[in-house]
Formats: structure tokens, C-alpha cells, sequence
């Protein structure tokens, strides 16, 4: 048996020794990295916590409107015992215990104010954890496309370096025979030690792009994770009309733009409280002793306890204008987040606008830069021909590999500029395309559940002075779905739309669906339609 547990113990010890398997390394896709960081940034953590405190301070402000049960114990001693009719002596030690019920009857509306108030800081909340979710796809995305273009400048560093090696390879031949001059040879050998540098230079910013995304995904900066995905052209056809349509459903700053409001005007109705009586009932048993039991005393061996009822009011008639200038300044803080509101549709406007024709002005660049790549690539082959059949310079091949080098460049540039502007986009509709391809209008997680007893009065308070108003509709697009609950089907934008389209005047056009049944969006008239943009070919 002893000689069983030594084998057994020998046995761990040598299991222990052997070196733990390698982790297998990770590989993210675009959509893959979006919800990883979802799930691992603590941002995100930090918006879940910020949510749960609010719907815990909407329950605790519904708690006001019931029953307060309290319990009183207290004690006292006099300086010499009491003397009742009859000389009857009392005693000098006296304990009291209470028990007490007081129920708010009316409090001026302010319990009401403050539960309403509650709820909507509640949805406020759940709202910026929403647009916390947008602001981590929009920077995750940036830099996986940031990283993606970085991988494609090294690739075209090292492109331009070998290039550059081959030609001075072909320098020295010529050299060495006597058929080109030393000068040449030094021309191309610092040719080459620029693009060593252009290409350390690109290493390096690959490098921190790859730190900066583990960073993001809450990953430790020296894993070697692989990033995977191309800089690939994905077209988008949606009207300015249904981007600003979308943007003024989903946004959740607008949302959290409408609740401050509504929560002004229960500011209000809170400060104006003060100018109505408060008004509290009461139910208590108390007894008293002179022993710490309270249970009544020799001389007084009944009618120790007694219950008591009924009800207090309180009316503050003046306070030296206290209540009035109190809800005169929640007039003003209404007048004021109003203006704000107002500011912040058109500053959504300009950024649906902007971020439209930034795409359309990339997809321009691309083509561009795909006839200019391919022109720059025949001249260089042409220049490399010429001067192996000794009917060209080496000036003219150097300078055709410089061509070709930031032809590369702007190609890239402007593929990149494109999924970006279109990553922008997507989040200036208060939308989420993990993959850039589909929008789904909801966040890919799931979403704390909101509690089922509370409808907020729909408040008609919105003199604005466009020619609509977004307030007209409850946000359809926008829910709070339960834990676990499958978000509305995926929107596909399959409308046809032109640079034409998207350089029109901006427009307020209200909704064409309040119910958001329909969700898709309208089909352009045909006398506004132009020849769509062509996808460049890869």
C-alpha cells in the first residue's frame, strides 16, 4: 500500500513537470472583434453597472408611495420620581416603545415626480449604455480597418524594397561590365536604404495598431493574435432621407436628448410640490414603564399601552419666494434642454450628411486609384523593360517605382477611407453593422430587462420649429428587449442611390411608417434616380 501511494505521488510530480500545452492562437474576423469587446471592455462594464444603479434607484423611488413601518425605543430618568393624585409615587426611570405606520396620502404630486423622474434616468441610463456600445464598435472597428490598411502599406514597403534590391541587382551587373556608370549604383543603393526605412517605419505602425487592438478586446498587448480580413469594397445605396429617418429613431443621444426633457418637466412638477399641502396618516401603538420591558409600572399595573390614528398636514404659505423661484428655474432648465435638443437633431443631420458624402466622395477615390495604380504598374514595367534593353535610365525606372509606391499608397488609402466613413456612418445612425455589410439597428448583446409596470405618459410639450417634429412617435426602432430576447430581424438596405442623391439639400422629412412595422426603407421616386455607383473591381 505504501509503495501504491509513492508510485501515485511520483507519478503527479512528473505530470506537474511536463510544460503546459501552448494556448491556441486567436483569430478575429471584423465582426468577430466587434463583439468580443462587447463582451470584455470595461466600458462596457462600466455602462451595465451605471444601468442596474439606475433601475435600483427607479425601485427604490416606487418604494416611497408605500407604508413606512418604524419601531421606537426610548428611555429617560428624572431628577426626582413624579407624585400623581392620591400620593401615589412614580417612578424616576421611564421607558417608551413605539410602533408606527405612516402611509403618504398627498405630498403635492412629488412622490409621483420622482418615481417618474426615476424611471426615465433609468431609461436614460440603459440608452448610454447603448451609445457606449456604439462608441466601442466604432473604435474597434477604425482600428481593425487602421490595422488592415497597415498591413497593406507594409505589403506594399516590402513590395517597393524588393523592387528596388532587383533593380540594384541589375544596376551592378550593368556596372560591373561597364555598361552603366558608378552613379547609378549609388542612386539605387539609396533608393533601397529609403525604402528600408519606409518599411521599418510601416512595421512599426503595424506593431502599435496590433497593441492598440488587443488593448481594446482587453487582451494582453504581447499576445500574437491574428486579425484577419481584407480591405474589401461594400457597397451602401441608402438615401440621405432614410439615413437622417434612422438616425432620429435609433440615436441614442436623441433618446436620451427627448428623456432629459421629460425629465425637466418632472423637475417641475417636483419644484411646484412646495405650493401644495402635504398631507400623511399614521397608525402607532405605544407603551410605557419603568422597567426596560416598557411594560407599565406598580403603580400603573393597565392601560400601559394604547393605539393611536389619524393624520398630520403641513401647508408652507410663505417661504420669501423659495418654492416660486425654484420652479421658475425648472422653467428655465426646460427652456434650456429644449434648445439642446434642437441643436443636437441638427448636429445629427450634419453628421449623417458629412459621413454620406465622405463615402461617396471615397468610392470616387477609389476608382481613381485603381486606374492610377494600373497605369503606374505598366509604367514601371515598361521603365524596368526599357532600361534592361539599354534604351532607358535608371532615373526613369526609380521614378516609375516611386509612382507605382504611392499609387499603392492612395489605393489603399481610399479603401480604407471608405470602410471608415461607412463604419462612421453606421454609428451616426445610432446603428450596428459588426461586419459593415448589414444593419440590424439593435446591439448584437443583451440588453438588461426593464421593468413591465411602468409606461411613461406621453408628454405634449415639443414646440419646436421645424417643420416636424421627431417627437411624434415613441421611438419604435429603439426597445429595451429582456435578457435573451432575439432583436428585430436584420435591415438591408437595397435602394438604389446616386453622388446626385446623397449632394441634395437636406430635408426634415418625417417618418413614413409611426408604427415601425415597415422597417425597410423607401424606394427613392424614379425621377430622382441616377446611375448607382459602380463597385470597383478587385
Amino acid at each position: 500500500m505504501r509503495f501504491l501511494k509513492s508510485f501515485i505521488f511520483c507519478a503527479a510530480m512528473l505530470f506537474s513537470l511536463q510544460p503546459a500545452p501552448a494556448p491556441a492562437q486567436e483569430t478575429f474576423s471584423m465582426e468577430d472583434a466587434v463583439n468580443f469587446a462587447l463582451k470584455q471592455n470595461k466600458r462596457i462594464d462600466s455602462a451595465y453597472s451605471a444601468a442596474e444603479a439606475a433601475e435600483s434607484a427607479r425601485k427604490s423611488a416606487r418604494g416611497a408611495f408605500g407604508p413606512a413601518l418604524s419601531v421606537n425605543y426610548g428611555a429617560s430618568r428624572r431628577s426626582k420620581a413624579p407624585t400623581y393624585m392620591g400620593g401615589i409615587q412614580g417612578s424616576k426611570e421611564t421607558f417608551t416603545m413605539e410602533a408606527r405606520i405612516d402611509q403618504p396620502l398627498f405630498t403635492g404630486f412629488a412622490l409621483l415626480a420622482n418615481y417618474q423622474k426615476a424611471a426615465l434616468e433609468g431609461e436614460q441610463a440603459e440608452a448610454q449604455r447603448r451609445n457606449t456600445e456604439l462608441s466601442i464598435i466604432g473604435m474597434v472597428q477604425e482600428n481593425f480597418l487602421a490595422l488592415l490598411s497597415a498591413r497593406e502599406m507594409v505589403r506594399s514597403a516590402q513590395d517597393s524594397l524588393d523592387r528596388l534590391n532587383t533593380q540594384l541587382t541589375i544596376t551592378r551587373q550593368f556596372y560591373e561590365v561597364g555598361l552603366r556608370p558608378r552613379l547609378d549604383v549609388l542612386q539605387a543603393e539609396t533608393d533601397v536604404a529609403s525604402a528600408e526605412d519606409t518599411l521599418l517605419q510601416a512595421q512599426n505602425n503595424l506593431d502599435t495598431q496590433q497593441a492598440r487592438m488587443n488593448t481594446l478586446l482587453n487582451l494582453p498587448l504581447e499576445d500574437n493574435v491574428q486579425y484577419v480580413g481584407a480591405l474589401d469594397f461594400i457597397p451602401f445605396s441608402a438615401t440621405l432621407e432614410d439615413c437622417l429617418d434612422r438616425s432620429y429613431r435609433l440615436r441614442p443621444d436623441v433618446y436620451i436628448a427627448r428623456k432629459a426633457v421629460e425629465i425637466s418637466y418632472k423637475d417641475k412638477l417636483s419644484a411646484a410640490s412646495n405650493f401644495y399641502p402635504q398631507i400623511y396618516g399614521f397608525v402607532s401603538a405605544e407603551s410605557q414603564g419603568d422597567t426596560w420591558r416598557a411594560a407599565g409600572s406598580s403603580t400603573q399595573h393597565t392601560d400601559y399601552s394604547a393605539w393611536n390614528f389619524g393624520a398630520t398636514g403641513t401647508w408652507n404659505l410663505f417661504e420669501w419666494g423659495q418654492s416660486y423661484y425654484r420652479t421658475q428655474q425648472a422653467s428655465h432648465i426646460i427652456s434650456k434642454v429644449k434648445a439642446d435638443e434642437e441643436e443636437l437633431l441638427q448636429q445629427v443631420a450634419f453628421e449623417v450628411k458629412s459621413n454620406l458624402l465622405s463615402i461617396t466622395e471615397a468610392a470616387k477615390r477609389i476608382k481613381v486609384a485603381q486606374r492610377g495604380l494600373e497605369q503606374a504598374e505598366e509604367s514601371f514595367r515598361m521603365a524596368l523593360a526599357r532600361y534592361e534593353a539599354q534604351v532607358g535610365t535608371n532615373i526613369d525606372v526609380l521614378t516609375a517605382q516611386a509612382s507605382l509606391t504611392q499609387a499603392e499608397a492612395y489605393y489603399t488609402t481610399a479603401k480604407a477611407d471608405y470602410l471608415t466613413s461607412l463604419s462612421r456612418l453606421y454609428i451616426s445612425m445610432g446603428e450596428s453593422s459588426p461586419s459593415l455589410r448589414v444593419a440590424s439597428g439593435n446591439s448584437p448583446v443583451e440588453r438588461i430587462s426593464r421593468p413591465a409596470d411602468y409606461t411613461p405618459a406621453p408628454e405634449s410639450c415639443w414646440p419646436l420649429s421645424l417643420p416636424w417634429t421627431p417627437y411624434d412617435y415613441k421611438t419604435p426602432d429603439y426597445m429595451l428587449y429582456p435578457a435573451g430576447q432575439i432583436p428585430a430581424q436584420p435591415i438591408t438596405y437595397d435602394t438604389e442611390a446616386s453622388a446626385g442623391q446623397m449632394e441634395r439639400i437636406m430635408r426634415h422629412t418625417p417618418p413614413s411608417d409611426h408604427t415601425g412595422e415597415n422597417l425597410s426603407p423607401r424606394q427613392p421616386p424614379e425621377e430622382m434616380m441616377s446611375p448607382a455607383l459602380d463597385e470597383p473591381q478587385q
